[in-house]
């Protein structure tokens, strides 16, 4: 797991060190000390982990159910996260190859199947698989609200979830700073944890916004009851 970081340049060289030292431990582990399984299931992103399975399958003879998660290079450049054009290009060639050495390619929605066929992976190699939660989890809250959740007299807009670049949340911090100068009552409440989160925490404590508050992350069995006493989502 990769921590947090104080700057962005540090954040990229260690997460670039741990899908780099993460492929070559997996590859190492995958060729030399696993039985050789019926399946290989290989999660993306980081691709690294694509690179990865492929070469297991070519030397093992072993197929591949490649689940992608995130489109890249398009979320790279849509969060910034890369922005050299040649580095780009790089990892999408990258991922092209892996997707021409895979059994199978699973995505989580119609729109990531229309791209990657028009990037040439063949239909009948594409499946939507889409990602699911356990409702009744949801539904049947199983704990008190901490004491820092904002009173009900206040409109409570929650965040749950993964606090990353993608998630650009530092728009909401700026809606917060425009509410508080207003004298609003509507509050934020973050609600998890991520690469950004720290940072976030930073931002808000530095321009004082008292009406946006950070919870840590729970399990998802917690996660309801903070979902009912929100007035939006």
């Amino acid at each position: 797991r990769v921590p947090l970081y104080p700057n962005h340049n540090q954040s990229a060289v260690k997460r670039v060190l741990n899908y780099l030292s993460f492929a070559a431990s997996a590859l190492f582990y995958g060729l030399f000390m696993a039985q050789r399984p019926d399946v290989l299931y290989a999660y993306h992103p980081p691709v690294t982990v694509g690179i990865t399975a492929s070469l297991i399958r070519l030397l093992r003879r072993i197929p591949v159910v490649y689940d992608v998660q995130d489109l890249w290079p398009d979320t790279l450049r849509a969060t910034g996260m890369v922005n050299s054009p040649r580095l780009l290009r790089l990892i999408d060639a990258i991922c092209r190859w892996v997707y021409r050495r895979v059994d199978r390619v699973v995505v989580l929605s119609p729109g990531f199947r229309r791209v990657l066929l028009e990037r040439g992976v063949p239909a009948a190699k594409v499946e939507v698989i889409y990602n699911w939660a356990d409702e009744r989890l949801l539904t049947d809250p199983v704990r008190p609200l901490p004491a820092e959740f904002p009173e009900p007299g206040r409109f409570r807009i929650l965040f749950a979830g993964n606090m990353g670049k993608a998630q650009a949340l530092e728009t909401v911090l700026d809606a917060a700073a425009l509410l508080q100068a207003r004298a609003s009552r509507v509050c934020f409440v973050m609600l998890g944890d991520g690469v950004e989160a720290a940072k976030l925490q930073e931002q808000a404590a530095r321009r004082q916004l008292r009406n946006v508050t950070f919870l840590p992350p729970v399990p998802m069995a917690e996660v309801g009851v903070f979902l009912h006493a929100a007035d939006a989502l």
